[in-house]
């Protein structure tokens, strides 16, 4: 949900900063998600939010409408209709400290963002005459580009003493620099807050701290009562929306479908051949991959069943999961979910072969956003079967 926070603290107030970035393209209600990803961020007291790349995609007259009832300030400073910086007074009021947030016109091209009079003045420009013409004590530059022209960009800007990397999807375990001053990077789907401090240097003038990076575990918080609320509420509009398109494209699938291509057996199927197997993936996640979404009450979201069941909505086959009141016996991550449907191995099982599994198959679930620290060649080891004997049913 969240892209990056930064906290900068100097012991007297906390400034709170999002690098951005926060929209997801791929949204299956963009707008509602939006709402709800600013008004979660508000919760949390964040005082500056960068806008990247992936905000602009929602369209610059809604992130607008966002920002304006934001009490957050939604920054952009080099694409016109934005607020350009934003300015905050520390120490009772003796230190100034300035934010700013750019995205390099290049990325626009590469996003293809487009809306009427769309106009990225190059960031340097923009940084430098920030520089320039606004009194400050500490300046802090959110950028929004990639590689080289990140660092063709900040190599030209003197002066700015922490920059915040919006663009480069690494993990934030790193504390690094640029030009000698402190970089925080941003990470993968909010797993990691930065912070820093700002201290006095041997020469008595303000310095930023190299950033310290927080893992963000979940189990390692109490969920908060208000941000509770409005997850379920958005939640529960998306399941709506998921279920009803669900409905039609398999109504559609049923209508085109001739003939069912497999059958799924369920794993005592497999069991009565590959005993061994069998035993041993009961005793895994795998076997109870359903109970999570029991807890979470999300039994109902096909986003998420389709990687807790087996056979979640394949129309090339029948027999697979359709909800727990139907077909329970195929919850959990089965021998079928990974190798496909077994019936005409079952039929014939010296001629038909299941399917071998790969890094992909398993990627397919275990991704950057639901499982960041998977390794395959580790991981897959916890479910590899050996070998087994076959016993005749």
């Amino acid at each position: 949900m969240i892209d990056q926070v930064l906290k900068v603290s100097d012991n007297q107030r906390t400034l709170i900063i999002n690098a951005g970035n926060n929209f997801n393209l791929h949204s299956r209600l963009p707008d509602v998600e939006a709402q709800c990803i600013i008004s979660g961020l508000n919760m949390t007291g964040v005082d500056v939010i960068g806008i990247g790349p992936w905000d602009l995609l929602l369209g610059r007259d809604k992130l607008q409408k966002l920002a304006e009832s934001s009490p957050a300030d939604i920054v952009c400073a080099n694409i016109d209709g934005f607020l350009p910086f934003v300015r905050f007074s520390k120490d009772n009021g003796k230190v100034k400290v300035l934010v700013t947030s750019v995205i390099d016109p290049q990325l626009l091209k590469d996003y293809k963002v487009e809306f009427e009079d769309l106009k990225a003045t190059e960031p340097k420009v923009v940084i430098k005459r920030l520089q320039r013409e606004i009194k400050h004590d500490i300046f802090i530059v959110i950028t929004h580009a990639r590689g080289e022209r990140n660092q063709e960009i900040l190599s030209g800007c003197r002066g700015i003493d922490l920059v915040i990397d919006g663009e480069s999807g690494r993990t934030g375990k790193s504390q690094e620099t640029f030009a000698g001053r402190p970089l925080v990077v941003n990470n993968i789907g909010g797993q990691y807050v930065a912070y820093v401090d700002l201290v006095k240097g041997a020469s008595g003038a303000l310095e930023v701290t190299a950033p310290t990076n927080t893992r963000a575990i979940v189990k390692s918080f109490k969920e908060d009562p208000e941000v509770g609320v409005l997850v379920a509420q958005y939640r529960e509009k998306r399941q709506q929306y998921i279920r009803a398109e669900r409905e039609k494209l398999r109504l559609a699938a049923l209508k085109n479908r001739k003939v069912a291509d497999n059958l799924y057996l369920g794993s005592s199927w497999c069991g009565s051949c590959h005993v061994s197997i069998e035993k041993e993936w009961q005793k895994s996640r795998h076997a109870h991959a359903i109970s999570s979404l029991e807890k979470k009450n999300r039994l109902n979201d096909p986003d998420c069943l389709k990687c807790h069941v087996t056979g979640f909505d394949d129309i090339k086959a029948v027999g697979g999961f359709v909800a727990m009141g139907v077909n329970a016996k195929m919850a959990g991550v089965q021998c079928e979910a990974c190798h496909g449907p077994g019936g005409k191995h079952a039929q014939s099982p010296h001629t038909v072969k299941m399917k071998p599994i790969t890094e992909k198959d398993c990627r397919l679930c275990h991704n950057h956003e639901t499982d960041p620290d998977f390794a395959f060649e580790i991981d897959s080891k916890k479910v590899d079967h050996g070998k087994d004997e076959k016993v005749g049913k």
